[in-house]
């Protein structure tokens, strides 16, 4: 029984690179072709944070969900929501600011709560 579980974890440490790496390449790319003028159209203000979204909700889906840096997930896309309201004007970063330290707040009181779970389950 504890094999298959660390099996499963060692599945989903291996795979968590992927993430990294192909939203770096991705943004990479993305950027890239809008300096070199690839897509006039493409306004990066309003795509980058759409990227974080979408990376953050990744990581936060099977079978990462429980990786070592899910939390980041949540992170992803509490930034990502903030800067995509500060890119159409809706909200300024000048003045919401203080919900990123919310946010980690109330990442790190989740986060804390998990471990001690966890930890309790395994033994």
């Amino acid at each position: 029984m504890m094999t298959l579980a660390r099996d499963a974890e060692d599945n989903r440490n291996r795979r968590w690179p992927l993430v990294w790496g192909g939203t770096l390449v991705v943004v990479g790319v993305l950027s890239f072709g809008d300096r070199v003028g690839w897509w006039p159209g493409l306004n990066w203000v309003h795509l980058w944070p759409i990227v974080m979204i979408v990376t953050g909700t990744l990581l936060l889906l099977p079978p990462w969900e429980r990786a070592p840096g899910a939390g980041v997930g949540w992170w992803l896309v509490t930034e990502g929501v903030l800067f995509l309201l500060n890119a159409y004007g809706i909200l300024s970063l000048k003045t919401s600011w203080p919900l990123l330290i919310v946010a980690a707040g109330v990442w790190i009181v989740v986060a804390g709560g998990r471990s001690r779970r966890d930890r309790r389950h395994a033994r």
